[in-house]
């Protein structure tokens, strides 16, 4: 077992001081819901008007360091819960139906 570790009295004011003299970063920390709201308007023309995929806003965010999954995407992109346009089940038969 080891021993315990004893620190200086000094050692612990330097500690406090050191730490004390750090800078506030709180004004420049955005959640990641805020910061995917904030681009919401962006995610949804690039969606709906430029014809890209979920998939392809994910990959082009991720360059930038935004870990977000698709499903993230898909519900900026989504009204109401529906999505906008076609779902991708929406062309196939059901398998009750098929010959």
């Amino acid at each position: 077992m080891a021993a315990p570790k004893i620190f200086t009295q000094q050692q612990l004011e330097d500690a406090k001081k050191s730490l004390s003299e750090l800078p506030d970063l709180s004004p420049n920390k955005i959640p990641q819901s805020e910061f995917l709201e904030a681009l919401k308007d962006q995610i949804i023309t690039l969606s709906t008007q430029k014809g890209y995929t979920p998939t392809e806003i994910k990959s082009a965010l991720s360059g930038v360091g935004l870990s977000v999954t698709t499903r993230q995407i898909g519900e900026l992109i989504s009204v109401n819960g529906k999505r906008r346009g076609p779902s991708k089940n929406s062309s196939k038969i059901p398998a009750s139906e098929q010959k």
